[in-house]
């Protein structure tokens, strides 16, 4: 799991979803680190792969 639990993983990926940059993030985030950003990703990539393991 991510190691910033107060910034949520979905609020990121609405961001980028939306066309920001990690850039962007990392503006608006000075906490983050795009190591933390990629971890958000793999993150979401991971739960939506046991979401869709779960319905099969």
């Amino acid at each position: 799991m991510p190691r910033f639990p107060r910034i949520a993983v979905a609020a990121l990926l609405r961001r980028l979803v939306r066309g920001e940059r990690p850039e962007d993030l990392l503006r608006d985030y000075p906490q983050l680190t795009l190591e933390d950003i990629q971890e958000a990703l793999a993150y979401a990539a991971w739960r939506l792969e046991e979401e869709a393991h779960a319905l099969a």
